[in-house]
């Protein structure tokens, strides 16, 4: 195999939406949900194991649907959607970026991940209270 050949593949793979053909006959219902963000104007939809699907809309949540969702029932959501490099890397790792390309929709951005890390934001300083030079201060 030449490079070329490599890339071509790569590129192949890339552009590859990962659906299967029965999803391509009819939408998803993760597709469904992302229609009604759509409609809505929203910005996320977040499929959280133990919660109903949301979406965000101007920085606020809602639920588009009343079933709770189980980790299963995400990953099976999300995993036929994704595209084989990004299925492959989530099987390894728990994580994946991927880009989600719905002809009737758009594209979209999506992140699939099993845990989450969450970390403690420094207290804000005000900076009278820090020890700079004057000039800081009238700034």
């Amino acid at each position: 195999m030449t490079p070329s050949d490599d890339l071509d593949a790569l590129i192949g793979e890339l552009n590859a939406t990962g659906m299967s053909s029965s999803h391509r006959d009819g939408p998803s219902q993760v597709e469904d949900w992302l229609a009604e963000v759509v409609r809505r104007r929203g910005s996320d939809l977040l499929l959280v194991a133990g919660s109903a699907p949301v979406v965000r809309l101007d920085g606020r949540l809602s639920p588009i649907a009343s079933a709770v969702l189980d980790g299963d029932e995400v990953a099976g959501s999300m995993l036929p959607l994704l595209p084989p490099h990004a299925a492959k890397q989530f099987h390894a790792t728990g994580i994946a970026d991927a880009s989600l390309r719905l002809p009737s929709l758009g594209r979209f951005a999506s992140t699939c991940i099993t845990s989450a890390a969450v970390r403690q934001a420094p207290d804000i300083l005000v900076i009278g209270e820090m020890r700079d030079p004057e000039s800081m201060r009238s700034a």
